[in-house]
Formats: structure tokens, C-alpha cells, sequence
């Protein structure tokens, strides 16, 4: 793709299809989903930051991502939700017969995902491993008991729902061990699962069409709000300086 950056953060600024692309063609790929929240958590968290940096499958995962991005660089932009992407990255694993690992979100919502999973993918080789919940991450015993699983099934894909920076944290911190089990695909999928699980109702097709499907999250999750209202305005004043920069400096 062609390079373009937000906060520092490079881009994926292909479709959906392009990606859809790297991910089938790729010995190894990082799948890493990009939206205001996560762009300014990363901003103080240097670490975090860094998870982003010289990864090039980085997609666009927000409405505010998208229109700071077209504002900036005066061309379209596509969002590609990573809650559509992990459809395409089953439907590979079930036409390949790949093995799929799943890591993190609640194990009553990680067992009914992955049982739903089974009856729309019935070729697919799954696995799972639900962590006690820890807001700092697993401890060191947790996550040799993961590492161990994934070098005893070695799967192909490894799906991530931690939460960021959780997620993407542990698959920069492993990606050696993961490449070296045979690894191709990681994907930071956050609460992905629990609308696969059903837990939480999706917003629908129309809504995520016309760009509001994070309005329709808000409603039904009405705790978000504090987060957005906090998060939101500075976002767009900090994408408003750099849109700004950018243009002065062309």
C-alpha cells in the first residue's frame, strides 16, 4: 500500500478484498484493527505504540479513523471492521482445512463462539484457551500454559480477543515462538467472539453501512459513553493539528 499514517500509526489503505488478499498469501501477517480509542491509548503508552510500528496490515476499524484519514490525505478511505474480517479468515481456515486457536474473552462466551464457529466452518481444526481475567495481561504461568497449547497443536491462525493493548502486546512479545510453531495468521479481535457468541447483538448490515455502527454500540452499551465523550474530543482536536501540519508542510 501506499504509506499513509495517522498519529505516527502506518495504514492499511487498501479494500477489503486487498487484505483479504495479503492474509491468504502471506507466510506470516499480523491482523491489527485501528480506531480512535486505540490510536490515542497508544499515544501514551509507548509500548503500545511500538506494536503498531512496522506492522503494514494495520486497518482502519472506526468511522472517526476513517474520515481523520480522508480529511488528511483528500481520498477515499475503506473501514474493514475486524468483526467482518474474522468471517473471511474462518471461511480460509475451513476451504484449507487450517487449525484455529482461540485466546481470551470469557470462557462461557469463548465455548459458545467456538461452538458456533464449528457448525458454520465444519472443517475447521479448533482449539481455546480462556485466561483468568487480569488487567495487566496473563500472568507467567497462564501464558506458558497458551504457549505450550500452541506448540503442541501448532495452528495456523491464532485469534486474539484480550482487549488492546493486551492483544497486541502478546502477540509482539510471542511472534517468534508463534512464527517458529507454524504460525501464518494473528489477529487482534477484541470482543469479536462475543458477537459470534451471540452475547452482544451486533449492529445491523444497514447501520454498518452508512457509518454509525459505533452509535448503535453506544446505545446498546450505554457504559461506553463516558469513554467516548473523553475520548472523542481530543482525538478529533489531535487529528485536526495533524491534518493541518501536514498540509502546511506540503
Amino acid at each position: 500500500m501506499s504509506g499513509e499514517k495517522l498519529f505516527g500509526i502506518p495504514i492499511f489503505s487498501g479494500t477489503y478484498d486487498d487484505i483479504v488478499n495479503e492474509f491468504k498469501n502471506s507466510e506470516y501477517i499480523q491482523l491489527f484493527s485501528i480506531n480512535a480509542e486505540i490510536v490515542m491509548g497508544a499515544k501514551k503508552d509507548a509500548s503500545w505504540l511500538l506494536s503498531y510500528k512496522d506492522n503494514k496490515t494495520n486497518h482502519i476499524d472506526g468511522y472517526w479513523i476513517k474520515k481523520a484519514l480522508e480529511w488528511k490525505y483528500k481520498k477515499k478511505f475503506e473501514k474493514i471492521s475486524g468483526s467482518d474480517l474474522i468471517s473471511d479468515v474462518c471461511d480460509f481456515a475451513n476451504t484449507h482445512n487450517k487449525k484455529i486457536f482461540l485466546l481470551g474473552a470469557k470462557e462461557s462466551v469463548s465455548i459458545k463462539a467456538a461452538n458456533e464457529m464449528r457448525k458454520t466452518y465444519p472443517n475447521i481444526q479448533l482449539d481455546r484457551y480462556s485466561p483468568s481475567y487480569n488487567v495487566k495481561g496473563m500472568d507467567v504461568k497462564e501464558n506458558n500454559i497458551v504457549l505450550s497449547m500452541i506448540h503442541s497443536n501448532k495452528p495456523d491462525i491464532v485469534i486474539v480477543c484480550l482487549g488492546a493493548p493486551k492483544q497486541e502486546k502478546w502477540i509482539i512479545e510471542n511472534q517468534s515462538l508463534l512464527i517458529d510453531n507454524g504460525v501464518r495468521i494473528t489477529m487482534g479481535a477484541g470482543g469479536t467472539l462475543d458477537f459470534i457468541s451471540g452475547e452482544v447483538k451486533r449492529a445491523p448490515l444497514w447501520v454498518r453501512n452508512i457509518g454509525f455502527e459505533w452509535l448503535f454500540r453506544l446505545i446498546i452499551e450505554p457504559w461506553r459513553i463516558k469513554r467516548q465523550i473523553t475520548t472523542l474530543p481530543i482525538f478529533i482536536l489531535y487529528a485536526l493539528f495533524e491534518i493541518v501540519s501536514y498540509r502546511f508542510k506540503k
